[in-house]
């Protein structure tokens, strides 16, 4: 076999193994000759910054060999950039005794640091002593080392130099090579790329991975995964659509958050919508619209079953709400008929529940229940509560005409002066009006002996076994 015919070969042999290592997405074969295309996807560390000049200054400002102060920059995170490319010759006596014809291309590298890396890649052909295939070497350097290579730290600052700086510098160190591509027309369609490329590869690798559902418990692909976009917590899209269905059902739209303990981070409705079904996520929006509105407080709801339509509260008159719809008119805190200065009636039991909120309630919900209800008949039932409250621990009822007792003092045989019956105070049985002490002497009794049980033998007063203080 002569030097020609070797040549050919490993130059096949080099090609099919680019392709079997990059596949199509790095590695493209041109349809003629033995040439092609490779991508060089650079490795970035954590929380990678790009930082760009502010819009305003990009065109008041261009790089010179001087060296200026520094404009002002914005940055943004970048986690994927896009990939340097090297479009690649091999002449007939590759590589035997010629390296690969190459040009480089990048639109986040200007075309000096461009350069810096042509430079670089004839330099590692001539280290290896020429005679190998090198394209291998030559990605290995671009994937792994071009960064280093060019001391790019985070942020990288992006710059597009213009023609005028680069005769200005013709005669300098910083050369430009004749290979070195960079191919954007302008920052703002550089920083627009960047961030579409970066979003889209980032939805390429999540999807191309597998994750571990952390309610079920299975590895699942990405493209079966939901991450959330703040916490980046990750679920399987089963599991979510199930946990947002029955959350959604049962009313609880504004507990669509991610399901990771301790983690308040809200759900996004466009994230809802693609998971839940169409009916449910009918659901989800009433209920949305209605907890908003719920929540502001110059809107509200007509009372009337029939209307239920949505209310501006005119703030300037207190209590009144006029529905547009049915022209009701109606006390925006009872949803009642209109009542006018009067406080809002309520019924025993929701004044119970009024008088608890009261006494829970901080200083703000207090004037705002006083104003609603008024203060004296809030204040009447927190009265009326400890009233009750001292009744039913220290007093007990007539079992006859059931009048509230109070004892003080003497035995446990009580006597009720309205009607004229005697009771036990310890078990509340009514005792025979002859014979009231035979309750506490039959031995079959549960009262046996217990006539003077819970009396203080010196003072001869009730012993009572709570404080009264407690109450108030």
């Amino acid at each position: 076999m002569n030097d020609d015919d070797e040549n050919a070969e490993r130059r096949e042999n080099e090609l099919l193994a680019l392709d079997s290592i990059y596949g199509e997405r790095q590695f493209v074969i041109a349809t003629q000759g033995e040439a092609g295309k490779l991508a060089a996807y650079v490795e970035l560390p954590d929380n990678f910054k790009v930082a760009y000049p502010s819009p305003r200054q990009q065109d008041k400002r261009e790089p010179s060999a001087a060296k200026e102060e520094e404009p002002p920059h914005e940055e943004i995170n970048i986690e994927f950039l896009p990939p340097i490319i090297l479009d690649f010759e091999m002449p007939l006596n590759y590589p035997s005794d010629v390296p690969p014809s190459f040009t480089l291309s990048c639109k986040w590298l200007n075309v000096i640091q461009l350069s810096e890396l042509c430079v670089q890649l004839d330099r590692l052909w001539d280290e290896q002593g020429g005679g190998c295939e090198v394209l291998f070497e030559w990605m290995q350097f671009l994937t792994e080392d071009a960064l280093t290579f060019l001391c790019i730290t985070s942020p990288l600052r992006l710059s597009r130099l213009s023609q005028r700086y680069l005769r200005q510098s013709s005669n300098s160190k910083a050369s430009v090579d004749k290979r070195a591509c960079q191919d954007i027309a302008s920052l703002d369609d550089l920083v627009n790329f960047l961030t579409t490329f970066d979003a889209q590869e980032s939805v390429r690798h999540f999807n191309t991975a597998y994750f571990s559902c952390q309610i079920c418990y299975l590895e699942k692909l990405g493209t079966e995964c939901v991450r959330f976009p703040t916490c980046k917590h990750i679920y399987c899209t089963e599991c979510v659509t199930n946990y947002f269905t029955i959350q959604i059902r049962d009313g609880s739209v504004r507990s669509l958050h991610c399901p990771e303990d301790k983690c308040d981070t809200q759900a996004d409705p466009s994230l809802v919508k693609k998971l839940v079904p169409g009916a449910v996520y009918e659901q989800y929006e009433k209920f949305l619209l209605q907890s908003t509105l719920d929540c502001m407080d110059d809107m509200t709801y007509c009372p009337r079953e029939t209307c239920q339509s949505v209310v501006l509260v005119d703030l300037d008159a207190e209590k009144l709400g006029r529905c547009p719809a049915c022209k009701f008119v109606f006390c925006v805190f009872c949803k009642r008929t209109y009542h006018g200065v009067t406080s809002c009636p309520v019924n025993s039991k929701e004044l119970r529940a009024l008088r608890d909120q009261y006494l829970n309630g901080s200083g703000v919900e207090k004037e705002r229940l006083e104003k609603i209800y008024g203060k004296k008949k809030l204040q009447t039932a927190v009265e009326e509560m400890y009233t009750e409250a001292w009744m039913e621990k220290f007093s007990q009822r007539c079992p006859s005409c059931r009048t509230n007792i109070e004892k003080i003092d003497g035995c446990n045989k009580m006597h009720c002066l309205k009607c004229d019956n005697y009771f036990c105070w310890l078990c509340r049985t009514q005792l025979a009006r002859d014979q009231p002490y035979l309750h506490f002497n039959d031995i079959k009794s549960k009262c046996f002996n217990k006539l003077f049980m819970g009396v203080d033998e010196e003072g001869g007063e009730f012993d009572f076994s709570d404080d009264e203080d407690d109450w108030w």
